[in-house]
């Protein structure tokens, strides 16, 4: 079984989309369901963590990002094999650029 980290920035990601689904949507049921199936994902990446797609990106990155898809959030993350965890890194809109904000 593989340790999940979730990263400062994942939080600070998570915090703020729902807390923009919440307060600026007025759509808390919303904000409550992207909760729910974001932690549900999380969950799904014990014991397959490739189970996602790998990143595809223009620049050059220091680790192999995996990402699935929460409605219209991306979620990015690494694995570290050789101690069996997984960092979730950051949470990013579909419309975000990634290639700068993964760099």
């Amino acid at each position: 079984m593989y340790k999940i980290n979730l990263a400062k920035t994942m939080k600070t990601d998570f915090g703020r989309i729902t807390q923009y689904i919440r307060d600026e949507l007025y759509n808390s049921g919303a904000a409550e369901k992207f909760a729910t199936n974001t932690g549900k994902k999380l969950e799904n990446l014990n014991p397959f963590p490739k189970k996602y797609t790998v990143h595809e990106s223009v620049n050059s990155l220091d680790y192999e990002y995996r990402r699935f898809i929460v409605g219209n959030y991306i979620v990015f993350y690494t694995i570290d094999e050789e101690n069996n965890k997984i960092s979730i890194i950051r949470i990013l809109h579909e419309r975000q650029d990634s290639e700068n904000v993964l760099v």
